[in-house]
């Protein structure tokens, strides 16, 4: 094949490629592919005078590379608008790609904000039936104590605000880490005497059991401020965090 018609047959396959592209019918990666390996290559056909005549109608080779090298000039043309049209495409995807990623993650805070809020809800009207609710026997039969008349404060605002403070450290916690925010709670006589693990069990999300609860409170009781029972350190750390406006 002469260099005319090869760079004829080139600019075909340029232009479909680009339209390819342009539609998202082929992958990036096999156009960009094949430009590279076989585009770019020269075109080494060696063309005679008589190949000129007989194949191309030119009468000369004058008028034959004034339109080889027309030919030449768009081939350059066409690949650099396929390449113009790979990045674009590339681009697009990636603002593409970055776009869902951005909606997605919108999408997770929006239930996650959904969820909490329904669970905040549940909280609260949970805890609103528990106060309707007729007080619950401890074992022996005896009356279980309200958490709340443990708080000391001097109105009832002022006690709901440290029950939210005292909440905020207890919930989820068990055993020593919750034992240690009640002794604090007393050490700083927020709290009056020891409440038992089914008060906190009716104002607080804690875990564990009221065995593990116990176990925690004899060994204060036994070792106080101790490596065995709290550190001074300890202790301190809560206080501060109970004291926080």
């Amino acid at each position: 094949m002469n260099r005319l018609k090869e760079y004829k047959a080139r600019r075909e396959w340029l232009k479909e490629a680009r339209r390819q592209v342009e539609a998202g019918e082929v992958s990036l990666n096999v156009i960009g592919h094949t430009l590279q390996r076989f585009m770019r290559n020269p075109i080494r056909s060696v063309v005679s005078y008589c190949d000129v005549d007989s194949e191309s109608g030119y009468s000369n080779t004058g008028n034959y590379e004034a339109e080889v090298k027309r030919e030449r000039k768009g081939y350059l043309a066409d690949i650099a608008a396929l390449e113009s049209a790979i990045a674009k495409q590339r681009r697009d995807k990636a603002l593409m790609d970055a776009t869902n990623n951005i909606t997605n993650k919108i999408d997770e805070l929006t239930d996650y904000d959904l969820l909490l809020r329904t669970y905040l809800q549940s909280t609260a009207s949970q805890q609103d039936r528990q106060q309707d609710q007729p007080k619950e026997k401890a074992k022996g039969g005896r009356d279980l104590a309200d958490f709340r008349d443990r708080i000391v404060c001097d109105n009832e605002t002022d006690k709901e605000v440290m029950l939210d403070k005292i909440g905020r450290l207890a919930n989820g916690k068990k055993g020593r880490k919750l034992v240690l925010v009640m002794v604090a709670a007393m050490e700083a006589n927020i709290i009056s005497g020891k409440p038992s693990f089914g008060e906190l069990q009716k104002v607080f999300s804690v875990e564990g059991t009221y065995q593990g609860y116990d176990n925690y409170w004899r060994r204060w009781e036994a070792y106080g401020e101790s490596k065995k029972g709290f550190s001074k350190s300890e202790i301190d750390r809560v206080i501060r965090l109970l004291s926080e406006d």
